[in-house]
């Protein structure tokens, strides 16, 4: 079972769906802050420019900067809660579905050992019944060469001899 659990790619599969979905419930409750950035900033044109009236102008020198610090903020309360709600849901709509892919998972092995122990059992209860049959076998092949067995009894217990023999194969 533990096997099964830790290389299951579906299971893997769906561990990263749920990583995911956390990771998206993490980043909606972010709304709240704002994006807060420093720095300088410097735009500069020489030589020839064209301006906005689509005058050619020569040796222009134009430049400007900016240095400072900044925030920038959306804020929209109404959407900012619902897509935390919304992505809170998937985060544990994908739990779940995780759950129930180990769940599965788990119950297919059970499954499958039953089965196997089911055929072991069998084949063990087909070998035993061989064996019995093997040794029955030689006692009516005797009876039936002195002649106090029908040949045609001996003929029937070697058939379901070999038909036994058949089982265990299959089994097996």
């Amino acid at each position: 079972i533990t096997i099964s659990i830790d290389k299951n790619l579906l299971i893997k599969q769906a561990e990263k769906v749920h990583d995911k979905s956390i990771a998206k419930f993490r980043q909606s409750k972010e709304w709240i802050f704002p994006d807060i950035y420093t720095g300088a900033r410097m735009h500069q044109l020489n030589g020839a420019a064209m301006n906005a009236e689509g005058v050619l102008l020569d040796d222009v020198d134009r430049s400007s900067s900016w240095a400072g610090i900044g925030a920038n903020a959306l804020w929209n309360p109404g959407n900012g809660l619902l897509s935390a709600q919304v992505a809170k849901a998937q985060s544990s709509a994908s739990m779940h579905e995780l759950s129930s892919i180990k769940n599965k998972t788990v119950l297919k092995v059970l499954e499958l050992y039953y089965s196997w122990l089911k055929e072991k059992s069998k084949l063990k209860v087909l070998n035993e019944l061989n064996e019995s049959s093997s040794k029955l076998l030689g006692q009516l092949k005797l009876q039936s060469e002195v002649g106090r067995l029908y040949q045609s009894e001996y003929l029937m217990a070697k058939s379901n001899h070999s038909h036994y023999e058949l089982m265990a194969s299959n089994t097996e």
